[in-house]
């Protein structure tokens, strides 16, 4: 799993960026009342988040062990797992079947 300290490892150039911007979108989302600017369902977690790019660069630094193929040729997910392990299990072992096919590293 990439930790936020490897963003600050892999792709230092960043750090100022997401200082200076990441506050300024925050406030920006209090401000929203549309299913895309807030919680939509607090039963289930579901809410807004925040798209970042991250480069090329910071993937092929902080994955240096793999083989990280043309950044035209690969996309990233992030996801939230539940916080009980049973239940990460379950999760990653449905996201890997599904995701078997697609795998080429």
């Amino acid at each position: 799993m990439i930790q936020p300290l490897n963003v600050v490892r892999a792709a230092p150039d960043l750090l100022p960026v997401l200082k200076e911007q990441l506050p300024a979108v925050l406030l920006n989302k209090v401000y929203l009342n549309h299913r895309g600017g807030q919680g939509s369902d607090l039963l289930t977690g579901d809410g807004a988040g925040v798209m970042v790019q991250l480069p090329h660069q910071f993937f092929q630094t902080a994955c240096s062990q793999l083989s990280i193929p043309c950044k035209e040729e690969y996309g990233v997910e992030i996801l939230s797992l539940p916080q009980e392990t049973q239940k990460q299990r379950l999760h990653k072992s449905t996201l890997n079947d599904r995701t078997a096919d697609e795998r080429r590293i």
